[in-house]
């Protein structure tokens, strides 16, 4: 037995959902023509498209560097964010973008080359104990 949600929902929530169905599909869409654009351009120049499995080499990154297979990585890597941000709920998306924000170490009086001392983090400069901001 399947459970269709939509049919619950009142009408502008079943509109939009509707929208949010499209936009994935749409998504999903740019990501195949994008994958067939690569595999294209792979053919009609006799590439061999590198496998993340393989040894990492400046040749074997070559047909990488093709405008065409930029250009579908590009709306890849785009769309792939979209989707992400559509299917997983926001506050996991909002934690996920928390995380991947880089943190400003304020290095000075607290960084010793000399002594080979770790790097401390601190909420802003006059931060001495990180258990009190």
């Amino acid at each position: 037995m399947s459970l269709n949600t939509s049919d619950a929902l009142p009408y502008p929530a079943r509109s939009a959902s509707q929208d949010a169905l499209t936009e994935l599909k749409t998504l999903v869409g740019i990501i195949q023509s994008s994958v067939e654009q690569i595999e294209a351009t792979v053919n009609a120049n006799s590439f061999t498209f590198p496998s993340p499995d393989l040894t990492f080499s400046p040749e074997s990154e070559m047909p990488r560097m093709h405008s065409d297979i930029r250009l579908a990585g590009s709306l890849i890597t785009s769309a792939a964010a979209q989707l992400i941000t559509l299917v997983r709920p926001a506050p996991l998306t909002l934690l996920d973008v928390m995380m991947q924000v880089k943190l400003i170490a304020h290095r000075r009086g607290h960084f010793s080359h000399e002594n080979n001392e770790v790097p401390r983090l601190y909420c802003h400069k006059d931060c001495d104990q990180h258990t009190r901001c």
